[in-house]
């Protein structure tokens, strides 16, 4: 009623390029307060269908002029745009919903799933072949301290500066590794053709360069590791259980140190 013939045309000529349209075009919302009534928004819905084969050699043509178009965006374009803006958030937010499952979310490291995933993964792709595989497991010393002593903000600090270390130690030892918190001040590193040699060289600079970290707070504090490598044929079940018994000896023989199984 309020666009006439020709603008609706318009809109519609589009799809005149592609097939033949015929249908009922309405655009517009009305918004009525009290005894006013506005025209609220512009609206297109567009319900498609085709029989046969798509013409290929149907000619691709311009409805508007460049004149025409500095002066109206016409609803096809505006209808694109959306969509194409309503993809990409979607997409985007789907990549976060995507990372935030597998993530852990105060240190940004990957969750007990994750990295229990990847581990067991990592078992299975290593069954048929002599890859090495390590792993290194390491628990903060007296952590419990740290919250009853400085609050568990200071808590959280030392936590979030321990994935820290752990991410930089591995760019500093230039070693591709995947790691994850494994529960409370426990987490994990997954070293794939790494063998334990080096995976123990690995421990090392990590209790090194956490013990010279200093927090606000709560000062140096330590850790223990254990570290084990993979053994042909076994389950990713008993190797996790290995690089946790490593880690136990490592905290009954004293802590802050690292102890290989």
């Amino acid at each position: 009623m309020y666009w006439g013939p020709e603008d609706v045309g318009r809109e519609t000529m589009p799809f005149e390029a592609i097939a033949p349209t015929v249908g009922f075009f309405t655009s517009g919302e009305f918004l009525r307060t009290g005894e006013f009534v506005n025209q609220h928004n512009v609206t297109l819905v567009v319900a498609a269908m085709r029989e046969g084969d798509i013409d290929e050699d149907r000619e691709v043509y311009h409805m508007l002029s460049e004149e025409e178009k500095s002066g109206k965006i016409n609803m096809i374009k505006r209808l694109t745009t959306f969509i194409n803006a309503a993809t990409a958030e979607m997409e985007e937010a789907n990549r976060k919903l995507e990372i935030a499952a597998i993530s852990d979310a105060m240190t940004k490291l990957f969750n007990r799933g994750e990295i229990q995933r990847r581990i067991s993964a990592c078992v299975r792709d290593n069954a048929d072949n002599d890859e090495k595989m390590s792993l290194i497991m390491m628990d903060l010393d007296d952590f419990k301290k740290v919250n009853d002593t400085y609050g568990h903000k200071e808590g959280d600090n030392v936590l979030i500066g321990l994935a820290n270390v752990l991410r930089d130690t591995l760019k500093q030892c230039e070693v591709e590794g995947d790691i994850g918190r494994w529960g409370g001040e426990e987490f994990m590193i997954l070293l794939p053709q790494i063998a334990v040699d080096k995976a123990s060289e690995i421990a090392e600079n990590l209790l090194k360069n956490f013990s010279d970290k200093e927090f606000p707070l709560a000062g140096h504090q330590t850790m223990s590791l254990g570290v084990t490598e993979y053994i042909n044929g076994e389950k990713s079940d008993s190797l996790t259980m290995r690089v946790d018994a490593a880690l136990y000896d490592a905290k009954a023989g004293g802590k802050n140190r690292v102890v290989v199984r």
